[in-house]
């Protein structure tokens, strides 16, 4: 019988490679598929690949195992693609109800081309976490794309898995079919994979795998099936031109040839018109000095520059901006002063609409452009930069790093000595308030009670600017669906409240120093748990270095329990790969000490982070504790306009799910808290814009103030 299966297996590869021949299957190009075991590989053995940077896999298998007299035979997989050298991942293993992670380290990135025999290197290890690990081992692993085979030669150290030498090979038969087969330490399997391509255009696609072994209990068949998906879209990192655009039909021209942004026939613009303009242009006769032409053809009307501004300004607060002040110094300086409210996923698209206004709507005889750009009327950065090169950066994206060495940005502001603003209004929509709906998730996974519980609740928030830096905030929390374990009786009862006013805090925040921000609030931070919340953060010039002090207290009048908190926090960004890593350390909220690190990596507005938390509790006992957490905006990118009340979705929700490495027992405790920071919204959030605020972030990510400029300044 193992001898037939064996002749099988022969005839039915060679029919599959002759297969590959005929139809002219294309070498290379290997997609970075999960394994049944969760790690990037084969089916279940790992190659040395990773996860593609910046996508997520998640995976449903199915495959059967009897590990230490226990059957498991349902796996949900997750992947993500930290860097092009990292991936991470988890496991849930329903039989064992067990929790687990797993990383790899590759020198994929940096196995030179020339040297085709030169195989790559992977480091990895897999069920790390966990009172109790099923799945654990360590290894190394090489591999070697020839021609449309590649070849993987490995050992591991177990103890339960891959204990031993290990290797196996797939071959790219089509385009969309892959053939496998390998010998994990324990069986030789044959299989195919299956890759769709990406579905109706956005960066998503399917893909399964299909196993079976060939000496042990043949012809009973597993299977994995699961998806591949872009974590965020980076809008900096493409080149976007006029003609790429659905709406770049028409390019407005100044009176000294130079564009503007792509826009509609028949879009109103202002031009500004040099003595020097073309009289066979009807559209560009001479103007006085200080005057614009606002309109185009018969239309056309000769205006003051005042007017020109005042008119500017309101198209500003018309579009949604808030507290807006324009004014300019002499014939060549052009200030305009804003708040951003609507386009609330990026303060760079706020930045990007002002600037496209500015080239639309605005004479060319300011030379140069500086932004003020406010939020809670605090001025947080000042951005200055050339007219006429921007011109030239929204006609053709080629030229962004150019015009990146002529933008300065930075937190101190430039005084107003000289400039003449059109006349004040208020612009600022006092008692301007927001209110932001958005889901609360709370999950319990691979408990000892069952795979899967969860809490989904709504959480309304309220927000009222009362006055310079001060906010009043108020939220509730409202459970609208549950499992089981969270019913009367059941293990996970207590996390599930009535519907209830969850917190009321008055903020007040302070800039003192350009470089420095003091935030103080005061009030019921969780349901009845009064006190205050206080925190002062220092940025480099650059933004990159960030130096954090948070101070808190709470009475839990409930528990009478006393919340106190005193931490300090370093974090460094390194802009290139839009990742930090930040060290906190002290005392957490829940009065354990300890230290935790996070290491966060953003593709667009989605990030994804990776964290490690050691901490003593008041108790005396050590506990170590890993997880993962995602955050992306539940709300739209241009929004609602923002007075006089803003119905908005959460500009940063978040996910995490952890687990723990170490405890006192052994145990893998889900009632543990350790390493948790005040349960307010932190500076870096509401006046940083998620950390992302800082003068090295806006220069490196100009092609998203493009890509906003061109996408919403629309003719009316």
């Amino acid at each position: 019988m193992s001898q037939g299966l064996k002749l099988f297996g022969l005839f039915t590869v060679s029919g599959f490679i002759l297969i590959s021949l005929v139809t002219g299957g294309i070498a290379g190009d290997f997609p970075s598929a999960l394994s049944l075991q969760g790690f990037t590989g084969i089916m279940n053995i790992p190659t040395a690949n990773v996860q593609k940077e910046g996508t997520m896999a998640l995976w449903y298998a199915n495959q059967k195992e009897s590990l230490k007299g226990v059957q498991n035979k349902e796996n949900y997989l997750f992947s993500v693609g930290f860097f092009s050298l990292l991936e991470g991942g988890g496991r849930v293993a329903q039989g064992y109800k067990d929790l687990s992670a797993q990383f790899k380290v590759t020198t994929a990135p940096f196995t030179p081309k020339s040297y085709p025999w030169l195989p790559s290197l992977a480091f990895g290890t897999q069920d790390l976490g966990g009172g109790a690990h099923h799945f654990r081992s360590t290894y190394l692993v090489a591999t070697e794309e020839l021609s449309r085979i590649r070849v993987s030669l490995g050992y591991g150290t177990g103890p339960d898995r891959m204990d031993g030498l290990f290797g196996g090979g797939e071959l790219k038969a089509l385009d969309w079919l892959y053939l496998l087969g390998e010998y994990d330490t324990r069986n030789t399997n044959a299989g195919i994979r299956v890759v769709s391509p990406e579905l109706f255009g956005y960066p998503v696609n399917i893909q399964s795998t299909v196993k079976s072994a060939v000496n042990n209990h043949p012809g009973n068949i597993d299977f994995s099936v699961g998806f591949q998906f872009a974590l965020g879209q980076d809008r900096h990192r493409r080149s976007v031109t006029p003609a790429d655009d659905a709406h770049a039909t028409v390019t407005g021209e100044s009176a000294t040839g130079a564009g503007t942004l792509p826009l509609k026939a028949g879009v109103e613009a202002v031009a500004a018109v040099s003595p020097e303009a073309s009289s066979e242009n009807p559209e560009l006769l001479p103007l006085k000095a200080g005057t614009a032409a606002i309109g185009v053809g018969a239309d056309r009307v000769v205006v003051s520059r005042t007017e020109a501004l005042s008119a500017f300004r309101d198209k500003l607060v018309a579009d949604g901006f808030v507290d807006v002040r324009v004014g300019s110094s002499g014939t060549d300086l052009l200030v305009v002063e804003y708040e951003n409210d609507r386009y609330t996923q990026s303060q760079l698209d706020g930045m990007g609409v002002v600037l496209g206004m500015v080239v639309k709507y605005l004479p060319l005889e300011f030379k140069t452009i500086r932004l003020v750009l406010k939020v809670r009327k605090i001025k947080m950065l000042q951005v200055t930069l050339p007219r006429g090169n921007l011109d030239s950066f929204f006609r053709d994206a080629g030229t962004s790093e150019t015009f990146a060495d002529l933008v300065a940005v930075s937190y101190g502001i430039d005084g107003n000595n000289g400039v003449e603003f059109v006349e004040e209004g208020s612009f600022a929509g006092r008692f301007r308030s927001r209110l932001t709906l958005a889901p609360r998730l709370k999950t319990f996974v691979a408990t000892d009670v069952r795979t899967l519980d969860y809490l989904l609740s709504f959480a309304p928030s309220l927000a009222v600017d009362l006055w310079k830096g001060g906010v009043l905030n108020a939220t509730a929390d409202i459970p609208v669906s549950w499992s089981k374990g969270f019913n009367d009786d059941e293990s996970f009862r207590g996390y599930r409240n009535d519907p209830r006013l969850d917190s009321v805090m008055l903020f007040q925040a302070l800039k003192p120093r350009p470089d420095f921000m003091i935030s103080l609030s005061a009030g019921m931070i969780s349901k009845d748990v009064y006190g205050t919340v206080n925190e002062a953060y220092w940025y480099s010039r650059e933004g990159n270095h960030r130096l954090g002090f948070q101070q808190g207290f709470g009475k839990d009048n409930t528990y009478n329990f006393n919340h106190t908190a005193y931490l300090g926090s370093y974090r460094y960004t390194y802009t290139p790969l839009d990742s930090s890593l930040t060290l906190t350390g002290g005392s957490f909220w829940d009065n354990d000490k300890g230290v935790r690190a996070d290491l966060t990596r953003s593709w667009g507005d989605t990030t994804f982070s990776l964290f490690y938390k050691a901490s003593r509790t008041v108790n005396a006992e050590s506990y170590q504790i890993g997880g993962i957490q995602v955050a992306f905006p539940l709300t739209l990118r241009q929004g609602m306009k923002p007075y006089p009340v803003q119905v908005k979705g959460d500009d940063d929700w978040s996910y995490r799910l952890q687990t723990v490495t170490k405890s006192p027992t052994g145990a893998n405790s889900v009632f543990v808290s350790i390493g948790e920071t005040p349960p307010v919204t932190p500076v870096s959030q509401n006046y940083y814009d998620r950390d992302r605020l800082t003068p090295e972030y806006v220069k490196a990510h100009l092609l998203r103030v493009r890509d906003a400029a061109i996408r919403y300044v629309q003719p009316e």
